[in-house]
């Protein structure tokens, strides 16, 4: 799994490079289509973090309790949620004021409304791992028996992952989200269900026609996820970005597919591989690159370094790759400081 950390790690700076600069150009574009698309087509790195996350968690031979959850795990989390909050919020201020020309008053209201109290935009990541790491002794009951395990990924499924999509069903979607809402169901309707399916599969091998069923399934999800969001939905502003939520049904059967395949696929390089070695090295400093990347993102954008430079199809990738080579180097420049490395990476 640690070469799936590697690879999701630069598809997701390949969606944040692209995202960053969606907006700076004319809907239903070929540039805007092709932005999209990519947005659309790799917006599964996220849960498949999550999966993995859950696939050593919840794994019963994995020495874990409370005390060494919230002392160990939950602290680092936090601290690294705190840090890097206030490391943003003192980047935006520099910007802002000292180059932007904005006022004390706008800067501080920006931030404060902002970095320091959520934190930078991808910092949610940092609460819902905080929140699934609280309930893992929870979540653990449920992954002892492999039948309950399978109701409430079948009932997380139904109750959170189609009732999001219910909005997009014309006339009695948002009633029947309505009902749903009332039960209060909210232990299946959040990203728990990504690190029980992370667990799952990773313990129980499907056959190869499961296995084909749902590389034919996540296929077809990818493929009506974008004909709607560049074809159908492209002239609504409400809908264009519906299918980059992470918590609708063809999301998790995307990621689903995604995982398994890449389980495969990835098990048969060989470990002594000069790539894979090289891969494995740069595994262990993924989370760190999540925290850091986004400096380089607004600092490319800040220079008109950006994934519309020029043609997209070359842009996007040229600059994701001089991202993911700085956050590389700078975390693995943090990681040689004792106290920050195990604290905030």
């Amino acid at each position: 799994m640690d070469l799936m950390r590697v690879i999701c790690i630069f598809l997701m700076v390949l969606v944040h490079v692209v995202a960053t600069v969606n907006h700076d150009v004319p809907e239903q574009s070929l540039y805007w289509s092709i932005l999209t698309s990519v947005q659309v087509a790799f917006h599964f790195p996220v849960p498949i973090f999550l999966m993995i996350s859950g696939a050593l968690f919840l794994n019963p031979e994995r020495n874990i309790n409370i005390k060494k959850l919230y002392t160990r795990n939950i602290v680092r989390m936090l601290s690294a949620l705190i840090f890097w909050a206030f490391a943003y919020a003192g980047y935006r201020f520099v910007k802002e004021y000292y180059f932007d020309g904005f006022s004390i008053h706008e800067v501080m209201k920006n931030i404060y409304n902002g970095e320091f109290v959520f934190g930078h935009y991808h910092l949610w990541y940092l609460y819902v791992i905080i929140g699934l790491y609280m309930f893992v002794p929870v979540i653990r009951k449920i992954t002892e028996n492999k039948k309950t395990m399978e109701y409430f990924l079948l009932m997380a499924f139904i109750f959170c992952f189609v009732k999001n999509m219910l909005p997009i069903v014309p006339k009695i979607g948002y009633k029947v989200e309505m009902i749903v809402d009332k039960m209060q169901l909210e232990f299946v309707m959040g990203y728990t269900a990504y690190f029980v399916l992370g667990y799952y599969l990773h313990k129980f091998e499907l056959t190869k026609k499961q296995k084909t069923r749902l590389y034919i399934a996540g296929l077809g999800c990818l493929v009506v996820s974008e004909i709607l969001t560049i074809g159908v939905f492209a002239k609504n502003p409400a809908r264009n970005e519906f299918f980059y939520n992470q918590l609708i049904a063809t999301e998790f059967i995307i990621s689903a597919a995604a995982f398994v395949w890449a389980k495969d696929f990835l098990s048969k390089f060989d470990e002594n591989s000069k790539m894979v070695q090289m891969m494995l090295k740069i595994a262990p400093l993924t989370f760190g690159m999540y925290l850091v990347h986004d400096f380089f993102i607004i600092a490319c954008n800040s220079f008109g370094f950006t994934a519309i430079s020029f043609f997209p199809v070359i842009a996007a990738p040229v600059v994701t790759i001089a991202v993911f080579m700085c956050s590389l180097i700078a975390t693995y420049l943090i990681s040689k400081i004792p106290i920050l490395n195990r604290y905030v990476m």
